[in-house]
């Protein structure tokens, strides 16, 4: 993931090997909320993923000084910020939760059983 600054400069954010991934991605003063999951190869159905994978999750990056930080081992399908409440985040299960500015679940909004 690369930032492009207003020089068009491209400053490389975080970088993963993998064969694929799925992330969603925002952003609130000068914070980027990233999350992702990654397939390591094909399997016999599909792409498989990393076993016992210390990768994926949630992660903020700071825009100021470009440092970047692991907050959860959640992995959220959409981050989506309506105001400076929190975060409301999706997972791929249905699953609804409002998160703080720290990547916390201060609620759980929708939980499919």
């Amino acid at each position: 993931m690369y930032l492009i600054q207003p020089t068009g400069e491209a400053v490389e954010l975080l970088t993963f090997p993998c064969l694929y991934s799925v992330s969603a991605i925002n952003i609130f003063d000068e914070k980027l909320y990233y999350s992702m999951k990654r397939y390591e190869k094909y399997g016999e159905i599909g792409m498989t993923r990393y076993e016992n994978d210390e990768v994926e999750g949630s992660y903020i990056i700071n825009l100021t000084d470009l440092s970047a930080e692991k907050v959860s081992n959640m992995i959220f399908d959409g981050l989506y910020i309506f105001d400076d409440s929190g975060i409301i985040a999706c997972d791929e299960n249905c699953n609804i939760y409002k998160l703080d500015y720290k990547g916390n679940v201060i609620d759980v909004l929708l939980e499919i059983k």
